[in-house]
């Protein structure tokens, strides 16, 4: 059975663009490489995070990481098993090379949000089938999410149809299509990187730069 959590007070409407609960504190995390640290970091941003439970490969791997991550005023902790770092995580956030499923239907709680990075190329997978059946799916890209995403097996298996995916991160954000619409349903965002997600991030940092007086314009 799948765990439990208590409720929040229903809102209306939820904020647009809003997946992870508004009290999400905890985070699960799948995965100590590269992306893993600087997910928390934007994660950090928008959510008031407490407590990271480490899962990877080999608990050397995920005590290294906890040993090294600079985070100040947030508690990180090597966890044994997928299992215990799912237990009582608002957030579980995965960013593994993963080729078959690492987290499983049966570990996740009524209104959790899953942040699947790791899936981004033929062959790989992190989330059981099951899961992303019974989750509202938004991804970066529909196109992406069906050839290197999350949906690439599950959709040439004949497991899910492409009609599974609920939107586009940007329809959710701009508020054509509901994001979260209550405390209980579980998301997952099947994120695949998309080069426009960089280009509006080079933009944002080009504007804070100018308001700041910052850098040297140069001609290339």
């Amino acid at each position: 059975m799948p765990l439990r959590r208590p409720a929040l007070p229903r809102r209306e409407p939820w904020p647009p663009g809003v997946l992870a609960r508004p009290d999400a504190g905890v985070v699960a995390l799948f995965g100590t490489g590269g992306q893993a640290l600087a997910q928390l970091r934007a994660l950090r941003e928008v959510r008031p995070l407490t407590e990271v439970r480490v899962w990877s490969r080999t608990r050397e791997r995920a005590e290294t990481f906890v040993a090294a991550a600079d985070l100040p005023g947030l508690t990180l902790r090597a966890v044994p098993d997928g299992r215990s770092a799912c237990e009582d995580a608002y957030i579980v956030l995965t960013v593994t090379p993963a080729e078959e499923p690492i987290i499983w239907r049966q570990w996740i709680a009524p209104g959790t949000p899953i942040n699947a990075v790791g899936s981004d190329a033929p062959g790989k997978q992190e989330l059981d089938p099951q899961l992303v059946a019974a989750a509202k799916l938004v991804v970066d890209r529909r196109t992406q999410s069906l050839t290197i995403g999350e949906m690439q097996q599950l959709v040439a298996r004949h497991f899910l149809r492409p009609e599974h995916i609920h939107a586009e991160l940007g329809e959710v954000c701009a508020g054509l299509k509901p994001g979260r619409e209550s405390p209980q349903e579980v998301t997952v965002f099947d994120s695949t990187g998309v080069s426009f997600q960089d280009t509006a991030l080079a933009g944002h940092l080009l504007r804070l730069a100018g308001q700041r007086h910052l850098g040297e314009m140069v001609s290339l």
